[in-house]
């Protein structure tokens, strides 16, 4: 979602005001198995997406930061988008011009106000899970006009698995997680 330039700054503040460890540091340290530095940070990518691999670790690479990629795999299983993906495509292609959210409060989805009212239904999709998450999500795309191809073609060479498993960096780690 940000440009590469932004990336790459905010990996050179960690570089150089943190110690960035792995994810395996962090577990031992958790299981009272080891120690972490001061202002120890460890950096995750929690989409799966193709860019993490082809844009994101070249920058941690060059920079020595280890990262935890987890890869959703239930996306390329089930053939369906992970939810965040799926508000912005509904909030994105919408002909609609406003959409009344769950306080039943009537937003605005013009112009700039387009992205603020998708980050506010993101901000309480977060707060759900499982079948309450679902359903909601399936209620925002009914009610601003669900255009969705109805194959989704989501392999796991969009969402970048090939890349992330078989060419991940000694020091990465690729892990898998269900959205839902």
């Amino acid at each position: 979602m940000h440009q590469t330039s932004v990336f790459r700054g905010h990996v050179e503040q960690v570089a150089r005001y943190y110690h960035p460890v792995s994810m395996d540091a962090v577990q031992r340290f958790l299981r009272g198995c080891g120690d972490l530095p001061m202002r120890a940070a460890a950096v995750t990518f929690d989409d799966g997406y193709r860019d993490n691999y082809e844009l994101a670790a070249p920058i941690l690479e060059k920079a020595s930061i280890p990262a935890t990629f987890y890869v959703t795999v239930d996306c390329v299983e089930s053939g369906k988008l992970p939810w965040v993906s799926r508000l912005r495509y509904a909030f994105a292609t919408t002909r609609r011009g406003e959409w009344r959210n769950k306080r039943a409060i009537l937003l605005s989805i013009e112009g700039k106000q387009r992205e603020k009212t998708y980050l506010l239904a993101c901000d309480y999709c977060a707060t759900l899970s499982g079948a309450e998450q679902r359903c909601f999500v399936a209620s925002v795309e009914g009610e601003l006009g669900d255009r969705r191809p109805r194959a989704p073609s989501v392999s796991d060479d969009d969402l970048g698995t090939r890349a992330c498993i078989g060419r991940a960096r000694p020091r990465d780690r690729v892990a898998q997680h269900d959205p839902s």
